[in-house]
């Protein structure tokens, strides 16, 4: 069986395009561990930054395991082109790197399989520790070999303004804050760790060179806003990780009647101080009106904040009175109408986003505004299944995007025609705006959008019942996230390949994979995933006829959901166990749990 599995692992690839193999670099003054790592980083940056399929290390190690060769043995040209052909690549990578004292010395070229041309070659030195060479110098050898010019891309986390007033003025710094987020990574010519990244990382214990380090970011800014009266103290700090001291900082003061410019001065501060041409950027159009802009971050504040059902209405409330007192104010529109979405009330969030683009298209509002409220109303038609009203949203938001040259709208709208032709089966339009998506994604060098777009991918695979690119890019996915430490999201990822795996019947990788998921999902409490964990390794043993460890996994998946009251969810789990336990021939309990089939096998019985 596992003879045939390589057979067709090979001839998979033997049949595809743009195939490539890294083997594990030769290494002297380190460890084979480490260089296994460094060997596995170039595989995932080669993997993430061009079109290549990259072969597995395991998979390889399976392969040349069968044909009775191990890597280390592999060191002329001609064996290395034979191993090519033996695996079913087109391209072939082999390095070396060593080690004396800081300085490490690595060098790396790729072999044309075929002709056993040497396509490119590379040596890279750098001095300094491993997890720096890892996360940096490994990106810049896999886009020297691969032919292609690496513009830097500037990195920043922006640490929440601290609230140094009264505990009720928490919502102006936190407001600011999230809106400063939003508008420097808009601009597209920065990637700017996420507000969620941040808030599951920032503590007072860590240092900025720490923070830094679990965000993958060079900049980091901190700042505090003291509000006394009618006066706004503001301080902010630049602090640049590579050269480990402060670029820039500033204090000052704002009267209350600037609060709405705030966050604007904020902005253009951090981007001049980081040499950003801000003149390709369009500021967002806030609200001219004070009050109206201190009734929307009062709001956000608490949206985002209080986990009370009852306190979505008071956000609601505040959220009117911003709008009646300035109707051009598109941030207290969109999140009006995101509250509405949440709820799957569609009509109501509709029309609300609706009415900003009546006001917006009125009053020649700027093009970056009209762009993303027409992906906003791309969305709820999106989620209310009527694609074709998305796709002429999103196509509106895109066309705008393009002629702005706004990368970060253009993405979220590219992304969702793939999704949407997806839906619409319409396969080939679906795989030309991945494409475009995956371009965007990797101009904006962000994490975020290679993921979306490797899902993209992914869904697009799968329902075209391709199940190997599908899960091809699954693992794309599955090792960007792995970089970012963000556990919920690795603990979908890896959910998201076990699906993957049973789509292929391959029920052993899909239970390695699910139990990862599931560990993950333990560690940080996340009820939702541990319930979905549970049954679907629950399911994976029923199929495999271990009723006994199905029914834990399922009664464990039961109890979790009860916990978040997803009735439907539950319903399905009541079924299940109910099946489990009419298969094992306890009638008795699969009638508790609603098996229609098992009250009668109980009355026959008595009869």
């Amino acid at each position: 069986m596992k003879r045939l599995w390589l057979i067709l692992f090979v001839l998979s690839f033997a049949n595809s395009q743009n195939t490539i193999a890294v083997l594990d670099f030769k290494s002297n003054g380190i460890s084979i561990s480490e260089a296994s790592s460094i060997s596995e980083k170039l595989r995932t940056e080669l993997f993430n930054n061009s079109d290549y399929r990259v072969v597995e290390r395991d998979k390889l190690e399976a392969i040349l395991e069968e044909k009775g060769l191990m890597q280390s043995g592999i060191v002329s040209d001609e064996n290395i082109v034979n191993v090519g052909g033996l695996i079913g690549v087109d391209r072939i990578v082999v390095g070396t790197i060593n080690k004396i004292g800081k300085l490490y010395s690595l060098s790396a070229r790729i072999v044309k399989v075929e002709t056993g041309e040497i396509l490119e070659s590379v040596s890279y030195e750098h001095s300094g520790n491993l997890s720096y060479l890892l996360k940096t110098g490994m990106r810049n050898v896999a886009f020297e070999l691969l032919g292609q010019e690496q513009q830097e891309i500037l990195t920043l986390a922006i640490i929440p303004l601290k609230n140094k007033g009264k505990e009720e003025d928490a919502f102006y710094a936190y407001g600011i804050s999230a809106d400063l987020i939003s508008d420097i990574s808009s601009s597209g010519l920065i990637r700017v760790s996420s507000q969620q990244d941040i808030e599951n990382l920032y503590t007072n214990s860590l240092s900025n060179d720490e923070l830094a380090e679990k965000l993958n970011v060079r900049y980091i800014s901190t700042g505090i806003l003291w509000k006394i009266g009618e006066l706004f103290q503001i301080s902010l700090e630049l602090y640049d990780t590579k050269n480990s001291k402060v670029v820039w900082s500033d204090r000052w003061q704002e009267k209350w009647g600037n609060l709405p410019s705030i966050k604007s001065k904020l902005s253009k501060n951090i981007l001049n101080n980081l040499d950003i041409l801000t003149k390709k950027t369009e500021d967002v159009a806030e609200t001219g009106n004070i009050d109206a802009y201190e009734f929307y971050l009062k709001a956000k504040y608490k949206y985002e904040k209080s986990k009370k059902t009852e306190d979505v209405e008071i956000v609601r409330g505040l959220l009117k009175k911003a709008i009646d007192l300035d109707k051009k104010s598109p941030n207290a529109y969109h999140l009006l109408s995101g509250t509405f979405l949440r709820e799957s009330r569609f009509d109501e969030s509709l029309e609300i986003t609706t009415i900003l683009l009546k006001e917006q298209l009125q009053n020649n509002v700027k093009s970056k505004e009209i762009g993303k409220t027409y992906y906003k109303i791309g969305d709820i038609y999106f989620e209310m299944k009527d694609y074709d009203k998305a796709v002429e949203y999103f196509s509106k938001s895109s066309k705008i995007a393009d002629e702005i040259d706004n990368k970060k709208i253009n993405v979220y709208a590219l992304a969702s025609l793939s999704l949407a032709f997806t839906e619409k089966g319409e396969f080939e339009k679906a795989l030309f705006y991945n494409n475009r998506t995956l371009k965007v994604a990797r101009e904006l060098n962000s994490p975020r959008w290679l993921n979306f777009s490797y899902f993209s991918f992914g869904s697009y695979y799968e329902m075209k019942g391709d199940f190997e690119m599908a899960l091809d890019y699954h693992k794309r996915l599955l090792n960007t996230v792995q970089d970012s430490k963000n556990k919920g999201e690795l603990s979908w990822a890896h959910g998201l390949v076990g699906d993957t795996y049973i789509k292929m019947d391959n029920n052993d990788m899909a239970l390695k994979h699910y139990n990862h998921s599931l560990n993950l999902s333990i560690e940080i409490n996340n009820q939702i995933y541990m319930a979905d964990n549970y049954k679907d390794i629950g399911e994976i043993f029923y199929n495999t006829t271990n009723y006994e460890k199905a029914l834990e996994n399922f009664h464990m998946s039961l109890t979790t959901a009860k916990t978040f009251n997803d009735e439907k969810l539950i319903d399905e789990i009541k079924g299940l166990i109910g099946t489990t336990y009419y298969d094992k021939g306890d009638y008795v309990k699969a009638a508790k749990f609603g098996h229609k089939g098992a009250q009668d096998k109980i009355n026959k019985k008595d009869n």
